[in-house]
């Protein structure tokens, strides 16, 4: 089960609002990968301070932005007090990592301050406690793409933008006319009426639906994310050959990159239930962690939530109670991106068949750096004394409890059964596209093969970017809207 956002802001309405910017190889990689210097490290920090509006660094710190449409703001420590739950779990937390457990509160709430997204030579190598950054503004409510798009709309009237809500794109109708060169977009078929795809949990198939064409002016931006972007471009003729062969489906483009390389981070749990019930606000912040087999940085990140989260399944979460607590991670930089996206239909309107093809690749390393979480929080619970209150700590998952004693191996097939994921990318990856069949976008987000036609959203990334690709996404859609404004098609 995969959670994902449809409405008007995609997955920024429903995530949970963290906003990390990705180590700086993960930039690097795209420029050696294209050949294009544009998107190395330093230039895609360019792209940061344009689009971020920060309210929580002082204005003009070097990195940051504060005149961009993008309002971020981070949590402080100001909830912290001597006799709070959650301030023994985060004394207990800096205690794991070396830090003295006497520690003022005001020395605690400085540990909140640290910038996760300073421009710092070692930001990437950095560990311990961090506040989390969030896409909110100046009073901490959300702030997605919605309210950016409602706001220009709002000021400029005349703005040539129209946005249809309840609509869902099915297929392009190439030209006619471009059969001496590439194929070129000319139009697009869709359909309108409220939750019409069928993985909407409202869905009715009785529902009335409306189909409307539409001509493109200039080109088309698909911005569908990792499993419609794929979807669309098969059913439009781009795609692996086979596949489309299978599913009669006329070859506009034979582009084997399509819906493959997905890839994701994976995301674990603790979860515990404390000697009493109804843990306060465990507090906003991550933990950043170097494992003994971590590359590139840190491997690990970990933050707590005052309520038990074991992952997604159809009825999930599991309730159990108003003594849990857990604390999540996910492993930042994992090694398989072998899975899949592939046409279920030809009906637009059903949704692909998705494959991760978990631990298929590096399982080893990758348990390794999960297990030496879960180790990480089971010594960390170890530390909060009797006389807290929140003493014994019975833990639910992955090693209740209730079974005395888990072996290392018996946590790793935990992990291996339950890990999660809800950040997945690389159906569209781009690459250099004269050299690599298997890219499916160049540098400036243009689908090869084909004119007038660009994909831009998460799928593009060759490889997962960190943990939490929400502002990496933003970043790449600024830097596309810089590359079109910029060019045109021949």
């Amino acid at each position: 089960m995969v959670s994902a956002g449809g409405g008007e802001g995609g997955g920024a309405v429903i995530d949970n609002a963290v906003l990390e910017l990705p180590p700086d190889a993960t930039w690097d990689y795209i420029a050696d990968l294209t050949g294009d210097n544009s998107w190395a490290a330093p230039e895609m920090r360019k792209i940061y301070e344009e689009i971020e509006n920060s309210h929580y660094v002082k204005n003009g710190t070097d990195g940051h932005g504060f005149s961009g449409w993008l309002e971020t703001n981070r949590s402080n420590g100001s909830w912290i007090g001597d006799d709070l739950d959650a301030t023994i779990v985060l004394r207990a937390m800096l205690g794991q990592l070396g830090a003295p457990g006497n520690m003022s509160v005001e020395d605690l709430r400085n540990q909140l301050d640290r910038d996760i997204n300073a421009l710092d030579p070692v930001r990437d190598q950095a560990t311990g406690v961090f506040g989390l950054v969030a896409h909110a503004d100046s009073k901490g409510h959300r702030f997605s793409p919605a309210n950016y798009v409602r706001k220009a709309l709002v000021e400029n009237p005349d703005l040539p933008l129209f946005v249809e809500l309840n609509s869902t794109f099915t297929d392009i109708v190439w030209d006619p006319l471009s059969s001496g060169g590439p194929p070129a977009v000319m139009a697009i078929n869709y359909v309108v009426g409220p939750s019409a795809y069928k993985a909407d949990p409202r869905y009715n198939p009785h529902r009335n639906l409306t189909t409307r064409f539409t001509y493109i002016g200039k080109e088309l931006i698909i911005a569908g994310g990792v499993f419609n972007s794929p979807q669309i471009l098969k059913l439009s003729g781009i795609g692996p050959a086979d596949e489309l062969k299978k599913h009669n489906i006329t070859l506009v483009v034979d582009a084997p990159g399509v819906g493959a390389n997905l890839g994701d981070i994976y995301e674990g749990s603790v979860v515990s239930l404390a000697k009493k019930p109804n843990i306060d606000e465990m507090g906003s912040y991550s933990v950043q962690l170097k494992t003994s087999v971590s590359q590139n940085g840190s491997g690990i990140s970990l933050w707590p939530v005052p309520y038990g989260f074991e992952g997604y399944w159809p009825g999930y979460p599991e309730d159990h109670g108003a003594n849990a607590f857990t604390i999540a991670f996910a492993l930042k930089n994992p090694h398989s991106s072998q899975g899949t996206v592939t046409l279920q239909s030809t009906d637009p309107l059903d949704p692909p068949e998705v494959n991760f093809r978990f631990f298929e690749k590096g399982e080893e390393q990758d348990l390794q750096e999960m297990l030496e979480a879960v180790s990480f929080v089971e010594n960390m619970k170890a530390r909060i004394a009797n006389s807290s209150g929140l003493v014994p700590i019975e833990e639910l998952s992955p090693c209740p409890s209730s079974s005395r004693t888990c072996t290392s191996g018996r946590i790793k097939d935990t992990l291996k059964k339950q890990v999660y994921s809800r950040h997945a990318t690389g159906t569209c990856a781009i690459g250099n596209t004269a050299l690599d069949p298997t890219a499916v976008v160049d540098s400036k987000f243009r689908v090869r093969g084909v004119n007038r036609l660009r994909v831009v959203d998460a799928s593009v990334f060759p490889k997962p970017p960190g943990a939490f690709p929400i502002l990496p996404t933003f970043m790449i859609s600024r830097k596309a809207s810089k590359a079109i404004l910029s060019s045109s098609w021949k």
